[in-house]
């Protein structure tokens, strides 16, 4: 089965996985791309290989149900077809087991899910993710339905979120919000009972938290697979420019140009280790 990302038009407590990685990934030219291997039947789970444009993808061969990009893939913008193959299927030849078409724009951000259906049919799906700019101080959730399962909702601290209200296989819902932690679940919609979770879930401010329900109800391995973007963070309003009289006078430039380059230098270590720290998880 096939389907397709149109170039701009988005199309991505038990086991948490989880990474991060900067928005900036992508560079002129490129488009980043994750993979999540989140397909698991009533049987069980298998390991994958994943195919782009018929050659093996380093670091996506023989992974296991569960297994998140450890970084995004940069890509050069343009067309792909992505097969997943069982990891014992010989080089990647024959009819793979699912596979997609995707239109990679440059600059973009995308996620493509292999997982089952509602009814536990393997499917693939792919995400177009949203690293638009965050207000100061606030973090974005989006939150992605691809577990064999009915209708969840997905509470946030034991409270059922509107915006995650009765999500739907292969369905997702996106959300801006102070940032803190919060513990995380899914319920059948209508319920409070977490099939998954609760789960400590931090959101950091400037970072797109993506989370992915994965795995089958009936074969009891429902988990969350969870990829954080960072550095989306808008610039705080109301920062003082400095004088004019002081940047005027050729002396005093010199200076504070210096100053402000050590302390965006300073500002930018900081940034690194928080980001290290705190690795871990719009249709």
């Amino acid at each position: 089965m096939r389907n397709r990302i149109l170039a701009g038009v988005g199309v991505a407590a038990l086991a948490t996985v989880g990474v991060a990685a900067p928005a900036t990934a992508a560079t002129a030219g490129t488009a980043d791309l994750y993979v999540v291997h989140g397909f698991a039947a009533e049987a069980g789970t298998f390991p994958v290989d994943i195919y782009a444009n018929g050659e093996p993808v380093a670091g996506l061969q023989d992974i296991d149900f569960g297994t998140v990009t450890a970084e995004p893939l940069a890509l050069p913008a343009g067309d792909y077809n992505i097969d997943v193959f069982p990891a014992d299927a010989a080089d990647g030849t024959g009819t793979p087991a699912l596979e997609i078409d995707a239109a990679l724009v440059a600059g973009g951000s995308y996620t493509v899910v292999a997982h089952a259906t509602e009814a536990g049919d393997p499917d693939i799906t792919a995400f177009e993710n949203d690293i638009s700019a965050i207000a100061a101080g606030e973090a974005r959730l989006t939150v992605r339905h691809t577990a064999a399962a009915p209708a969840v909702d997905v509470l946030a601290n034991g409270t059922a979120v509107e915006a995650f209200a009765g999500v739907t296989n292969p369905n997702a819902g996106d959300i801006d919000l102070p940032a803190g932690e919060i513990q995380a679940a899914v319920a059948a919609a209508g319920s409070t009972d977490p099939l998954i979770g609760p789960a400590a879930l931090p959101l950091a401010a400037g970072t797109n938290t993506l989370v992915h329900a994965i795995g089958s109800l009936d074969g009891d391995t429902l988990e969350f697979a969870v990829i954080t973007i960072d550095g989306l963070g808008a610039a705080p309003e109301g920062v003082p420019a400095g004088s004019a009289g002081l940047v005027a006078e050729g002396g005093n430039a010199g200076i504070i140009g210096a100053a402000v380059a050590l302390m965006l230098a300073a500002l930018a270590a900081v940034g690194i280790v928080v980001r290290r720290q705190t690795a871990s998880a719009k249709r």
